[in-house]
């Protein structure tokens, strides 16, 4: 019951660290990739190496409708993107100006979901949303109006004065402080870019399709555009969330390593206790190796137990703090809000995290498993049973 015990400890802590991590990634990239950049963007060839609206691509509508025609696509949300100086009042900010669809980009970033207050987008309207963070860095509320001036297409100059008519709450702390929504003709006017694209971002049907789908767009379409998935675009994501994983990684193996000694000063101690009973029975005819079987499987009965034991205590407690995610400190709030996390701490429900644990305590069960063979095979029945 010691062993189970301590075990079960060691599995519960393991998950509940896994699950918090992996958490926070998928929060992180469904923030800053699933509900704003998407996963899948088009480009014009060599736009994301000069993202510039003179590298735009032209007719983006057609494009957009042919791509409608390959299956396990849910929608495309063409996006006309410009950076530029934000003014209201006294206060500048340089802002990323957004021009989209409002009715597709309900697919992807749901920013009807996402208002605080005011109103969504109209298709005709030259109205804007905006980040509450801007709206609060700027001292901005509904009705008021915000001016924006930037780059152009082909040597025009962007601008525009647009009417605050709603604000939103975006997941990424970094977007929420420098974005503005505005419909996608209202951009184009702006712009003085007609038709035109920088991005049509593809949302797939379902997640998991997405390397098949990416693949299928880039065989497909012609060498003037380019199919980029959101690791190639977001690099340093990957990276990070490849170099924090290893991290616990190197964690949770010592904690197994833990759980091999716990698992092992058992085994001796079950070895000592039984040395007499063992002499008997291989004083009496019973093999060696039949002696060692009964060991290795009591071993690994006692060590499954105490692997699914622990998983049955994680899931309540994984499954609590997925559906209320952690609120961290006012402090710490800002510290993550830096690197572009939300102030919360999330686990996540990933039912490959709860089996990974009984795979690693059966295999270290496994090979400490060997051990009362070795033992055994130099028992000397004569002395076992004094």
């Amino acid at each position: 019951m010691i062993t189970i015990a301590s075990v079960s400890f060691a599995v519960i802590f393991a998950v509940f660290l896994q699950s918090l991590k992996e958490g926070q990634y998928n929060r992180m990239l469904n923030n800053l990739v699933g509900n704003f950049s998407g996963y899948i963007q088009v480009h014009s060839s060599g736009f994301w190496s000069d993202p510039v609206l003179d590298n735009a691509m032209t007719n983006g509508d057609s494009l957009a409708s042919s791509l409608r025609t390959f299956d396990g696509i849910l929608e495309i949300v063409p996006r006309l993107e410009t950076s530029g100086l934000a003014a209201a009042g006294d206060r500048t900010k340089f802002v990323t100006m957004i021009g989209t669809d409002p009715g597709k980009e309900k697919y992807l970033t749901a920013l009807h979901n996402r208002l605080i207050s005011g109103e969504y987008l109209r298709q005709d309207d030259g109205g804007a949303l905006i980040g509450s963070g801007l709206a609060e860095y700027m001292e901005l509320k509904i009705g008021d109006t915000i001016f924006f001036t930037g780059p152009g297409y082909h040597g025009a100059t962007a601008w525009g004065r647009f009417p605050i008519i709603g604000i939103v709450r975006l997941g990424s702390p970094d977007f929420n402080k420098r974005v503005i929504f505005i419909p996608l003709k209202q951009a184009e006017w702006a712009t003085d870019a007609r038709d035109a694209a920088t991005a049509l971002v593809v949302i797939p049907a379902e997640e998991s399709n997405i390397p098949e789908l990416a693949s299928r767009l880039k065989k497909s379409l012609e060498p003037s555009f380019e199919v980029m998935t959101w690791d190639e675009m977001n690099p340093m994501i990957l990276m990070g969330i490849e170099s924090d994983r290893a991290e616990g990684k190197i964690l949770s193996g010592i904690l197994y390593i833990v759980i091999a000694f716990g698992i092992f000063g058992t085994v001796v101690m079950m070895m000592a206790e039984r040395k007499h009973e063992f002499g008997v029975l291989a004083s009496i005819g019973m093999t060696r190796w039949r002696l060692g079987l009964v060991v290795s499987l009591e071993l690994i009965m006692i060590s499954l137990l105490s692997a699914i034991a622990g998983m049955a205590a994680s899931l309540p407690v994984v499954c609590w703090f997925h559906l209320h995610p952690i609120p961290l400190g006012e402090k710490m709030v800002r510290v993550m809000e830096e690197y572009g996390f939300e102030g919360v701490l999330q686990t996540a429900m990933d039912p490959a995290i709860f089996f990974e644990q009984t795979f690693f305590v059966f295999v270290l069960t496994s090979l400490i498993g060997t051990f009362p063979f070795w033992k055994l095979k130099t028992l000397k029945p004569v002395e076992a049973m004094r």
